[in-house]
């Protein structure tokens, strides 16, 4: 279990943006230049509405180190498109020494047609069977 939880942090940490040179970040600059896009967190209200070609990123706190990790259990609808996943710093302060360090996960779709979907991510260790007990956001997304 200590290898895995090891194993975990160093692959986290490798996927901050700041490790990769900051491609990751130029990469997301590039994709979104000249395009309207919106951010929203678990903070944010459940129901989302976005121009028509218009990005989306909704971006979750999550204990990598830990094994934690937003997925996208299910979407609905064809008016978005997925493209994709970074991984980020968690929000500062930096938390006490011998606690989980946070990651934000940055979940990236774009509007392609009129209409509704609905987002649905789960946060769970990844081998671990889903339960009820398990945190989940939902997020409706209205795409003008």
């Amino acid at each position: 279990m200590r290898l895995l939880i090891a194993t975990l942090l160093i692959l986290g940490h490798a996927l901050l943006p700041a490790n990769v040179g900051g491609s990751a970040v130029a990469e997301q600059a590039s994709v979104t230049e000249g395009v309207a896009k919106k951010v929203i967190d678990e903070s944010s209200s459940s129901t989302v509405q976005i121009g028509l070609h218009g990005l989306l990123e909704i971006r979750l706190i999550a204990s990598l180190g830990a094994g934690f990790s937003w997925s996208l259990e299910s979407s609905s609808g064809t008016a978005l498109k997925y493209l994709g996943q970074n991984i980020g710093p968690g929000p500062a302060p930096a938390p006490r020494p011998g606690t989980n360090i946070q990651n934000t996960q940055m979940f990236s779709f774009e509007s392609i047609e009129p209409g509704s979907s609905e987002l649905r991510f789960v946060y769970k260790q990844p081998w671990m069977p889903k339960t009820p007990e398990d945190k989940r956001m939902t997020f409706r997304v209205k795409v003008e």
